[in-house]
C-alpha cells in the first residue's frame, strides 16, 4: 500500500474519531433538552387545564370572582414565561440539529471517500423530535384531568407547585408560584354558595352566616340577618294605627 494513502487514511480515521465523539455528545444534549420539552409542555397543559377550570368556577360562583380573576392572571404569567422557555429551548434544539446534519452529512463525505459503506443515520432523539413538532402542528393541544371535586383541588394545586419548582431557571425566565396560589387551600371553600357567608368585623375572614363566633379570630359576630327587636308600648300609651 502507497504509504502516503496509507497516513491519509490515517487522519481521514482520526477525524471521523473525533467527529463521532462530537456526534455522541450533540446527540446526549438533545436527549437532555428533549426531556425538558416534554417537562414544560405538559406543565403549559396542566396551567391551561387550571385556568379552564378556574373560568368555569368564575361563572358559577361569584363569590370566589375576584380570587379567581387573580389565580387565572398569575397562571397566564406562569404559562407565558413557560412557553418562552419551551420555543427558547426548542430554537436550541433546532440549531443543535442542524449542526448535527451538517456534522453528519461531513462525516459520511469522509466514510464514502474511504469507501466505507456504513454511513450515520438519524438518532431516535432527532426523528423523535420531528415527530413531535409535526403533531403540534396537526393536533390542538391535549388537556389534562383536572379535578372536579372541591376536595380534590389542594392536591392538584400542590401538584402544580411541584411542577413549577422543578422546572429549569434560567437566567431570562424565572417560574415563580405567588403565595396566593399556593395558600388557596387553606381559604374558605370556594363552593359555598355566597348568600350563605358573612365577613367578620373584627379580622375580616369569611364565616358562615349564623356562626356566633369567628373560628379564626374568636370574636363575636352579629348575624347577617338579625332579627328587629319588637316595640315595647309602655302603660297608657295606645298602639299606633296601621
Amino acid at each position: 500500500m502507497n504509504l502516503e494513502i496509507f497516513s491519509n487514511n490515517l487522519q481521514n480515521i482520526g477525524k471521523l474519531r473525533h467527529g463521532i465523539d462530537e456526534f455522541h455528545k450533540m446527540a446526549n444534549e438533545i436527549r437532555k433538552e428533549e426531556e425538558s420539552v416534554k417537562a414544560l409542555e405538559h406543565h403549559i397543559a396542566t396551567c391551561n387545564g387550571m385556568k379552564t377550570e378556574l373560568d368555569l368556577e368564575r361563572r358559577n360562583h361569584a363569590e370566589e370572582l375576584r380570587q379567581i380573576n387573580q389565580d387565572i392572571n398569575t397562571l397566564e404569567d406562569i404559562t407565558k414565561s413557560s412557553r418562552s422557555e419551551l420555543e427558547k429551548r426548542k430554537k436550541k434544539i433546532t440549531v443543535a440539529m442542524s449542526h448535527v446534519e451538517r456534522m453528519r452529512s461531513f462525516l459520511n463525505e469522509n466514510l464514502e471517500s474511504m469507501n466505507i459503506v456504513h454511513k450515520l443515520e438519524s438518532s431516535e432523539e432527532e426523528e423523535l423530535f420531528k415527530e413531535t413538532c409535526a403533531r403540534q402542528e396537526s393536533e390542538p393541544p391535549m388537556m389534562p384531568d383536572v379535578p372536579r371535586n372541591p376536595s380534590e383541588l389542594p392536591a392538584f394545586i400542590q401538584s402544580l407547585i411541584n411542577c413549577a419548582q422543578q422546572q429549569p431557571q434560567s437566567s431570562g425566565s424565572v417560574i415563580n408560584m405567588p403565595r396566593n396560589l399556593m395558600n388557596r387551600h387553606r381559604m374558605p371553600p370556594s363552593f359555598v354558595e355566597a348568600s350563605k357567608m358573612k365577613v367578620c368585623e373584627n379580622c375580616g375572614a369569611n364565616i358562615h352566616r349564623n356562626a356566633p363566633t369567628c373560628p379564626v379570630c374568636k370574636m363575636k359576630t352579629r348575624s347577617k340577618n338579625p332579627k328587629k327587636k319588637q316595640r315595647r308600648m309602655y302603660p297608657g300609651v295606645p298602639e299606633p294605627m296601621l
